[in-house]
């Protein structure tokens, strides 16, 4: 039971729903999230190999064009590029923080309830 996708296999339990709390069930989960994320890391460096060889025959081919000219050429795209990539990164990491501090907001309630059930009251 296992499907192909992008050269990559995939199990049928990589998209697995455990009922239970128990420790087998959360061991079971864990394992599968585990697969996953490793599947998907192995599609991602697949990927960048991939564009990175795209990438290693474009600036081949733009030398090849422009001669001497490339040497002036590149450094202006890259650093055009590393510019975007800059401001592109930026606001990923403000969306990640983001996502972090809410998550820690969810935390602190979900720890710290402000139900006094817990307390006995005080009678006079």
């Amino acid at each position: 039971m296992r499907s192909r996708s992008l050269g990559l296999v995939i199990y049928w339990f990589s998209g697995i729903r455990v009922n239970g709390n128990n420790k087998q069930s959360q061991k079971t989960l864990q394992n599968a999230t585990r697969f996953r994320i490793n599947q998907e890391i192995k599609f991602l460096y697949i990927k960048n190999q991939k564009l990175n060889k795209q990438l290693y025959n474009a600036h081949l081919k733009c030398a090849k064009t422009w001669n001497n000219n490339w040497l002036i050429i590149q450094p202006i795209i890259d650093n055009k590029l590393q510019q975007e990539m800059e401001a592109h990164y930026n606001n990923l990491n403000k969306k990640l923080d983001n996502i972090q501090s809410k998550c820690k907001e969810n935390t602190k309630t979900q720890n710290n309830p402000n139900d006094h059930s817990s307390t006995p009251e005080q009678q006079t």
